[in-house]
């Protein structure tokens, strides 16, 4: 999970130095192949069956995981958005926060009724 505030810092650096990603219609596309890519990995690693199969401490530890990383993602995007906005600059994070979260929150919230299962 210590990847996920390098990664969006290391976004943040690519969307301001980079000639092809500066624009939002080119950066969008990629934040959201990040976040598809979270949700297909997470849903690939968390099936109900395996989980309800294994230890109950592996279990809930996966599934705990696999939770925080989707809520790393939303916060430490909309911490990093706050402190561009800080910066002052006209260039700002402005994605479609639906494509960006809507299934990213979703296995979230799936991850937190399965804690409560388990």
């Amino acid at each position: 999970m210590v990847s996920i505030p390098s990664m969006i810092t290391g976004l943040k650096m690519v969307w301001t130095v980079s000639r092809h990603y500066n624009t939002d219609e080119r950066m969008a596309p990629l934040m959201e192949m990040i976040a598809e890519t979270l949700v297909k990995r997470i849903k690939d690693e968390i099936k109900l069956s395996h989980i309800l199969a294994i230890d109950f401490n592996i279990a809930y530890r996966l599934v705990t995981e696999a939770r925080e990383v989707l809520l790393s993602w939303s916060e430490n995007y909309f911490r990093m958005r706050k402190k561009i906005e800080e910066n002052g600059s006209d260039h700002r994070w402005e994605f479609d926060r639906k494509a960006l979260f809507s299934k990213t929150d979703y296995i979230s919230e799936i991850c937190g009724n399965l804690l409560e299962i388990i």
